[in-house]
C-alpha cells in the first residue's frame, strides 16, 4: 500500500482529482485510474517490490488539469529461510523469495550471540549464501532480507550454531566386569555447552546414549561382560555436535569364579586367558 496526499492549486476549483498509476518499468503491468474528492488517497493492492508511477489530476466539470507525477517502490516482501545448516567454521543458507514479489538484491546479516562483536552484512544476488570464517560452536543470529528500489523487506530471522571442535585425547581410565570409566580433554579454540556419551557392542548398530555431561570423565555402566564395546564422546553447541566424534574400543573383562579342592573361590578373570593359582589354604 502507498499513501499520498498533495495540495490543489489555490487559485483553481476543482470537483475531485483523477490518480492513475502504473508500473514504471513494466510494459502492461499492474496500472489502475480512481477517482476522489479529498486531498489524499491510499493505494492498496499493489505488487511488492515494484516501482509506479504515479499521476494526479485536478477534475472540474470532466475536463482535467495537466498531470503532476512522482515515482514511488513498494517494499518486498519477505524472504523465507529454507535452510541453515552448520558447515565447518561457517554457515551454509538458503532462502526462497514469493512469486508475486520482485527484488534486486538480499542482504544477509549475521551477529554473534555471545560477544559484543557488530553484526556483519553481506550482499547476495542469488538466494544461497556460505558465510564462512566463523568461530567453532558460536551461535549466530542470521537474518535474511529482500531489497527493491533501495528499500528492505522485513527480515526472516534464525538462530544456528557452527560445529564445535570435538573433546581430545579420549581415554579409557578404569575397566570393571560390567562398567569403564572414560575420560578425556576439552577442544581447543571452541564453544560447547556439554558432552555428549553414548556406547554400542560392536555388533549391534544401535547406539545407547547417555545423559550428557558437563565434566570431562563419565561412567558407561549396564555393560555385559565379554562383550567388545565402541564408546563415543562428543562436543556439544546448542544442540549442534562436532562432525569428529572421539572414539575408543574396550572389551568387559568376563570374572569366572573356581573352587579348590578346598572349596575355597578364586575370582579371576579370563581374559584374555585364565591362570589358575592355588590359593594359600591349598600349600
Amino acid at each position: 500500500m502507498v499513501t499520498l496526499s498533495w495540495e490543489p492549486d489555490s487559485t483553481s476549483v476543482q470537483d475531485g482529482f483523477k490518480i492513475t498509476y502504473h508500473e514504471a518499468e513494466q510494459f502492461n503491468g499492474d496500472s489502475n485510474t480512481m477517482f476522489v474528492d479529498k486531498q489524499y488517497a491510499s493505494l492498496e493492492s499493489l505488487l511488492p517490490g515494484c516501482n509506479y508511477s504515479i499521476t494526479v489530476q485536478a477534475v472540474s466539470n470532466s475536463v482535467e488539469s495537466n498531470e503532476t507525477s512522482v515515482f514511488q517502490a513498494t517494499r518486498p516482501l519477505s524472504p523465507i529461510i529454507e535452510d541453515l545448516r552448520p558447515i565447518a567454521n561457517g554457515l551454509n543458507i538458503s532462502w526462497k523469495s514469493d512469486v508475486k514479489s520482485k527484488q534486486d538484491k538480499f542482504e544477509v546479516i549475521h551477529k554473534r550471540n555471545d560477544t559484543a562483536a557488530e553484526s556483519v552484512t553481506t550482499v547476495a544476488v542469488d538466494s544461497h549464501l556460505v558465510l564462512e570464517d566463523l568461530y567453532p560452536g558460536a551461535g549466530y543470529e542470521v537474518k535474511v532480507f529482500a531489497i527493491s528500489h533501495g528499500l528492505r523487506s522485513e527480515p526472516h530471522a534464525y538462530f544456528q550454531a557452527v560445529y564445535p571442535h570435538p573433546p581430545r585425547k579420549l581415554s579409557i581410565e578404569k575397566v570393571t566386569s560390567t562398567s569403564v570409566l572414560v575420560r578425556w580433554e576439552p577442544p581447543l579454540d571452541s564453544i560447547f555447552s556439554e558432552y555428549s556419551i553414548r556406547y554400542r557392542t560392536e555388533d549391534d548398530p544401535a547406539w545407547v546414549k547417555l545423559p550428557p555431561v558437563k565434566e570431562t570423565e563419565a561412567e558407561v555402566a549396564d555393560m555385559t561382560p565379554g562383550e567388545k564395546y565402541l564408546i563415543q564422546v562428543n562436543t556439544v553447541s546448542f544442540s549442534v555436535e562436532s562432525t569428529r566424534p572421539q572414539e575408543v574400543n574396550q572389551t568387559i573383562r568376563e570374572w569366572v569364579e573356581l573352587t579348590c579342592p578346598s572349596r575355597h573361590t578364586l575370582p579371576f578373570s579370563s581374559h584374555p586367558a585364565p591362570l589358575v593359582t592355588p590359593c594359600s589354604s591349598c600349600h
